[in-house]
């Protein structure tokens, strides 16, 4: 490959042509039809007389543009396609390797996992699947979906949170699942009456939506793994609708050291999970229902080891879209238990009960969404809040510059009207590079297990908290050198009235608001075709300001976070080796305890046989004592053999 790289490097410096034309065909390489070729003119091409030949490409992500795909234009997004997830993918290993993302958990596979965006905490930001909250009224659990079910991850960072409604302070992240394929028909170039540039980006959508009309495939995958993990997922795809089923079941018991250099015994973290997700068309309607149930033991800190609790969760949701119409209906119960109650704690034995149901009406330029959430928990009896989110926005274009004027609201009927609005502005400098910039207001009302969650225990709500309100400032850049992509964002937010649970004595911790948080940071990823058969993509998070008012730093963000991975494939063989780096974390609410940096390097090497494919993982590769940003240790080497195959 070294023979290469003199030409990659002169690759770099000359543009790529736009069209090569052969006598009765044109060819167009849509990897790069937005970033490398020059299209400011029309080009006619009358396609009744001429075939037309495309390169469906990475590029292609969707057969239609998500609110998040459209946002994207104006901030920050990263998509992960499903060609780039493996059997033993984990949503929360796929979000970490994103810039700006860092991903909290309580131990191993299975185990509670969050997401933070910039800085933000798991409950500012908006997890969705397929369009709905994952999880409705509280912070979203990673562990509950597994990546087999899914077609692609979206995820929006920076200040357009309002087009969300509430929730979605620090991002938004949709999580889309396999979507059937669909029959229609496409009008030919002649008489669409489009100018190129958007007709062959329609009609690659629409290539996008057929290419899998082919006859009925069902995939499954297997995996083992060290800590008792084993795992296995069936999917059915056939015209029309589509199906998966997952389920995973780990032990996690591993040794680690205690902060005092202690040897320990990380028990009782066993997770059983079961999901179904399925989709299907019915005339001009579209389906889509999701079911999960499962069960998990929830240790304690290493320090604490008796403060362990059950956690049994089943979840399922029904949604239906229709042209601009979509309605969606949520339910979770929750139980939670401690076998084992510690000093004056009490024994915990809560049932929770958790509805939402959203009727959603989305126009081009608007959105309007009212919703019904409900819970009935053992502290909260049959509690309900109707709410509505609007949102609209406006594009303007001046010369070289556009923008994008938005504004909203949140209302529900315990936190009253709140407003949000913003203003977003792109300069683009030919297809190659762009320069973004946005300021908005957007706003957070409390969720349900902030506002009542069960005070049996040692933490609780607290319904007098008032909502979040965030103002953001993000400037971003992005450039296109040949097969390279960088991406750069600076951002500055101001959380006025944040929302943490605080201690409020030695045994009980309260939802409180702290008054006034900033945080400040930069952040950028690289995505770099080397070679033919080698990849290299990095990403990185710098957070210099997380603080509260009082100068006391945000628990659980570290100050710097780095992800970088270099990716080969060579014919049937794949190989990816990864770093990711995560400076001290501060791991109390008062500054003084702190996480000592961490580095985990992991392996990955594949090799495709017939028609499947055999996946060897070490995770920690040179088995590094760790913690999480909760200071929970984390496993030390693990090994994971997987085959997945198509039938």
């Amino acid at each position: 490959m070294n023979h290469r790289i003199p030409w990659l490097l002169l690759l770099l410096l000359l543009p790529l042509p736009c069209l090569a034309e052969t006598d009765n065909a044109v060819e167009i390489d849509l990897d790069h039809l937005y970033e490398e070729y020059d299209l400011e003119e029309e080009i006619s091409i009358d396609d009744s007389a001429t075939g037309i030949e495309i390169d469906l490409g990475s590029s292609l992500i969707s057969d239609q543009r998500s609110l998040a795909m459209q946002l994207g234009d104006w901030s920050a997004l990263s998509i992960i396609e499903r060609s780039r997830f493996t059997a033993q993918s984990s949503l929360a290993g796929l979000l970490e390797s994103l810039a700006g993302a860092d991903v909290r958990s309580l131990g191993g596979r299975g185990q509670l996992s969050t997401l933070s965006l910039r800085g933000a905490s798991a409950g500012q930001v908006l997890i969705l699947l397929d369009g709905q909250p994952l999880s409705p009224l509280q912070a979203s659990d990673l562990s509950l979906i597994s990546p087999a079910g899914l077609e692609r991850i979206e995820v929006l960072r920076g200040p357009l949170a309002l087009q969300f409604g509430p929730g979605a302070l620090g991002g938004v992240v949709n999580l889309v699942t396999i979507i059937p394929e669909r029959e229609e028909s496409f009008p030919n170039y002649a008489d669409s009456g489009m100018p190129f540039r958007e007709y062959f980006a329609a009609l690659t959508d629409y290539e996008f939506s057929q290419r899998e009309s082919s006859p009925a495939q069902t995939r499954y995958a297997i995996l083992a793994g060290s800590n008792d993990s084993y795992e296995l997922s069936i999917s059915r795809t056939e015209p029309g609708q589509s199906w998966t089923y997952g389920s995973l079941s780990a032990g996690n018991d591993y040794s680690f050291r205690r902060s005092d250099g202690s040897p320990a015994m990380r028990a009782n973290a066993d997770v059983l999970r079961h999901e179904l997700l399925g989709s299907w068309q019915s005339g001009d309607m579209q389906w889509r229902a999701g079911f999960s149930d499962i069960s998990r033991g929830i240790p304690g800190s290493a320090e604490f080891p008796t403060l362990s609790a059950r956690l049994d969760r089943q979840a399922v949701w029904l949604q239906s879209t229709q042209g601009k119409h979509r309605t969606a209906l949520s339910a979770q119960f929750t139980h939670v238990r401690d076998p084992n109650p510690y000093l004056n704690r009490g024994d915990i034995d809560n049932r929770d009960l958790l509805m939402h149901l959203e009727h959603e009406i989305r126009h081009e330029q608007q959105l309007l969404r009212p919703r019904l959430d409900f819970a009935d928990t053992d502290s909260a009896r049959q509690q309900s809040r109707p709410g509505i989110d609007y949102s609209a926005w406006r594009e303007a274009e001046s010369g070289n510059w556009k923008y994008l004027y938005s504004w909203g609201m949140v209302a529900s009927t315990d936190s009253a009207l709140d407003p949000m609005g913003g203003l977003a502005v792109r300069r683009a400098f030919g297809n190659r590079a762009e320069l973004r910039a946005s300021l908005s207001r957007a706003v957070r009302q409390p969720s349900f297990d902030e506002l009542y969650l069960s005070d049996s225990g040692s933490v609780r709500g607290n319904p007098e908290l008032d909502p979040e309100v965030l103002d953001n400032l993000e400037i971003g850049y992005g450039r296109s050198f040949g097969r390279a992509r960088l991406d750069t964002a600076a951002f500055y937010g101001i959380y006025r009235d944040s929302i943490i649970f605080a201690p409020v004595s030695a045994y009980l911790i309260e939802a409180r608001n702290t008054g006034e948080a900033r945080i400040a940071g930069l952040e950028g990823s690289l995505d770099w075709k080397l070679a033919d058969e080698l990849w290299w993509t990095s990403s990185a998070t710098w957070l210099p300001l997380a603080e509260y008012g009082n100068g006391i730093p945000l628990t659980g963000r570290s100050s710097l976070h780095t992800h970088s991975s270099l990716q080969y494939r060579y014919e049937r063989f794949s190989g990816s080796l990864a770093l990711d780096h995560t400076s001290s974390i501060p791991a109390d609410l008062f500054g003084n305890l702190r996480t000592d940096p961490r580095s985990i390097v992991n392996l990955e090497l594949a090799h495709a046989a017939g028609e499947g494919e055999l996946r060897l993982g070490l995770g920690n590769l040179f088995n590094r004592p760790a913690r999480d940003a909760w200071n929970y240790p984390l496993p030390g080497r693990e090994i994971n053999l997987s085959w997945s195959a198509s039938i």
